[in-house]
């Protein structure tokens, strides 16, 4: 009985390693303590103060093959070490031995027939611009099939009450609907997710997204996606990981209820 429950220990044992060096709460609750009582000023709810913090603190300014260097390997993979689509949730990679020849290859500008790289705020809404372009916290590895049948199209809620209508599905991925004539996306998973990206970038970036691409009505679906759907430990790891290697964190993950309290009236320009 002795060798038999010993293995079981040892393997309780090791799976506790695994688990706290893919994401240690408590160094990262130690991280974000200081990160924000250090360089916050105060910012309490004040849009402006939040989004002075996240550009003074964005100290390295990943490129984009930079970005996707850090992204495939170890940011974007889950507890298990896969790796997966965030509007699918499909397995694409299930370790990093896998991915390892893939990412070299995307890295030199090529591309993985299976996967690539979704902007969660698309690249034509900034020309494509840099820091923007390799800014991590919106990055998210994705289908092909699935970045493609998004495109450029602003995230909403799909909601027949609404007078939302339906326009093409893509099995496993979401829906395209029409909103008041603004052809929209309907993501199947990954909502809060994305949701916490599109309010950081603009919190991030403010000024930079015009309105036009995220009518009043889509940005309230965000908040609420962002509000419904809690960041988990792939979320959180994601943020410290990103924080390591630009320097800046995502507030809506570190402190969920700002969704509700910050004023993004100035966020989007006109």
């Amino acid at each position: 009985m002795r060798a038999p429950l010993y293995c079981l220990c040892l393997l309780l044992l090791v799976c506790l390693v695994i688990a706290e060096s893919y994401y240690d709460e408590e160094r990262d609750l130690q991280d974000r303590n200081i990160y924000y009582n250090t360089n916050g000023d105060n910012f309490q709810t004040d849009y402006k103060k939040l989004s002075d913090l996240l550009v003074k603190t964005h100290s390295h300014r990943t490129d984009y093959g930079e970005a996707r260097g850090h992204l495939y390997p170890t940011i974007d993979r889950y507890p298990d070490d896969s790796l997966k689509c965030v509007y699918s949730q499909k397995l694409l990679e299930s370790d990093n031995k896998a991915a390892a020849g893939g990412v070299r290859i995307m890295v030199r500008g090529g591309s993985n027939p299976t996967y690539n790289c979704e902007h969660s705020m698309p690249q034509s809404w900034f020309n494509k611009q840099l820091p923007m372009k390799g800014d991590i916290h919106h990055l998210f590895t994705a289908e092909t099939r699935c970045n493609g049948f998004r495109g450029n199209l602003p995230f909403g809620h799909y909601d027949t009450k609404k007078g939302d209508r339906a326009l093409k599905e893509m099995a496993g991925c979401g829906i395209m609907f029409d909103r008041d004539g603004v052809k929209s996306f309907f993501p199947l998973y990954g909502r809060g997710a994305v949701a916490r990206a599109v309010l950081y970038f603009i919190t991030r970036y403010p000024g930079e997204i015009e309105h036009g691409n995220i009518p009043e009505s889509h940005l309230e679906d965000i908040k609420q996606w962002a509000k419904d759907y809690p960041a988990e430990r792939w979320e959180q790891h994601r943020n410290r990981y990103i924080y390591e290697v630009q320097g800046n964190r995502n507030p809506y993950i570190d402190f969920p209820t700002l969704v509700s309290e910050i004023d993004f009236s100035g966020a989007l320009s006109n």
